[in-house]
């Protein structure tokens, strides 16, 4: 039985003793995880929040725990901000999600000193900017499948970083020169500065904004790219982007009611982004888009309106992005690995069994350009699935043993 967290349970610097659910019975922090800051914790506790201590006959589907030893997903560590990358190498151990995670963790703590009134994080900045590029360049099928499947952040501090990732896949398909995509990397991390303090509470909320939220959310762009100035952010690229994330081409976007020629290519392909991360990414009052039906409802709107940067990304995702749960032709259910860049109906998935009650005890890879192992559906189940996603892309994670895929 779940029972609703009371003021004071949760402390700064004090591990939480339990899982942490919503109201919907999401798991948005597990056991073991630590708030760093009053404004983190101000943050969640605005929020209906639950907790439970769940038996092996409750919880989520887990895939992982029919495989006792295997490495964990998390590790339950406060990271230390370091300022090289040899440390940082230190603390994440040669592993994809790790690394993610650290991202995820720098992004929350950079964002809490900016808003905080630091004005000395250019340099923590340029250093996150490059961490997130290369995590991307170690993986962009495990950094996809991060977007697609992966919500244990605040989506304040997640959120970003996803974008970032989905970036650098349109960065990739448009062949843009590097210090573009240092730019544009950069911009995604830092567009919502301006309202980080309370973007988690103004997204989870249900019901319409209210005038004054509504003027704050408006005049966040603007927000962002003054404590970027103030920070002595001086790329043209990266501040315009941030300033212009919110523009339209027909003229409908804000704050300047820019249209499509007064856009920037990196501002365009950061509003096509920024777009899909919040379709396929949970809110308190409603479950994720699959990542197929956010694509089609951007297809539609963006053939509407000529808005070919959002085809072009819709086109670098492909039908099926790693992280998607399928049904095959032979009734069991995958979950998309790698894309095939060369028909983007017939991805490389791991088949993990014909229903979540009935879970082989290991993945066994399947190319879908077989006809028995065709896609014929986007499989949606009814509650959460926790996987253990070294295994599905243990290319990135060289120490996982390699016997937990069985190839056919």
């Amino acid at each position: 039985m779940r029972t609703p967290i009371q003021k004071g349970q949760i402390k700064i610097g004090e591990a939480l003793p339990w899982d942490v659910f919503t109201a919907e019975g999401r798991r948005i922090f597990r056991k073991g995880f630590i708030f760093r800051s009053k404004e983190s914790l101000f943050r969640v506790t605005k929020m209906e929040l639950f907790y439970e201590r769940p038996t092996p006959q409750q919880g989520k589907t887990s895939f992982a725990a029919l495989i006792p030893e295997t490495q964990a997903r998390r590790r339950q560590v406060i990271y230390e901000f370091a300022a090289d990358k040899e440390e940082i190498d230190k603390q994440i151990g040669g592993n994809i999600f790790h690394l993610i995670d650290y991202c995820i963790a720098a992004e929350e703590h950079i964002s809490e000193q900016i808003t905080g009134g630091a004005t000395d994080q250019l340099a923590a900045l340029n250093l996150l900017t490059e961490n997130v590029i290369h995590a991307f360049a170690l993986s962009s099928e495990a950094c996809l499948a991060a977007v697609h499947m992966d919500y244990e952040h605040h989506l304040s501090s997640m959120q970003p970083v996803y974008t970032a990732f989905l970036c650098l896949l349109m960065a990739e398909g448009l062949n843009l020169q590097a210090e573009k995509i240092h730019s544009l990397v950069a911009a995604a991390l830092t567009a919502n500065l301006g309202m980080f303090k309370y973007f988690d509470f103004l997204v989870n909320r249900s019901t319409a904004l209210d005038e004054e939220e509504s003027a704050f959310v408006y005049a966040h762009p603007e927000a962002s790219y003054q404590l970027l100035r103030d920070n002595h952010v001086s790329d043209e690229i990266w501040l315009t982007a941030v300033l212009q994330h919110h523009e339209r081409g027909d003229g409908s976007g804000y704050p300047a009611g820019l249209k499509r020629e007064a856009i920037s290519l990196e501002a365009s392909i950061l509003a096509a982004v920024d777009t899909y991360v919040a379709m396929v990414t949970p809110r308190a009052y409603r479950k994720s888009l699959m990542p197929k039906t956010a694509m089609q409802q951007i297809y539609k709107t963006a053939v509407a309106k000529d808005d070919l940067v959002s085809i072009g990304l819709i086109k670098q995702l492909s039908i099926y992005p790693p992280g998607s749960l399928v049904r095959l032709a032979n009734q069991e259910i995958a979950i998309v690995v790698e894309r095939n860049k060369h028909d983007s109906v017939a991805p490389k998935v791991a088949a993990v069994g014909h229903s979540l009650d009935r879970l082989y005890n290991q993945y066994i890879l399947r190319q879908c350009d077989s006809p028995s192992y065709k896609i014929i559906d986007v499989y949606q189940p009814e509650s959460p699935v926790e996987i253990d996603m070294n295994l599905l892309w243990q290319s990135s994670v060289p120490s996982l043993p390699k016997t937990r895929y069985q190839e056919q």
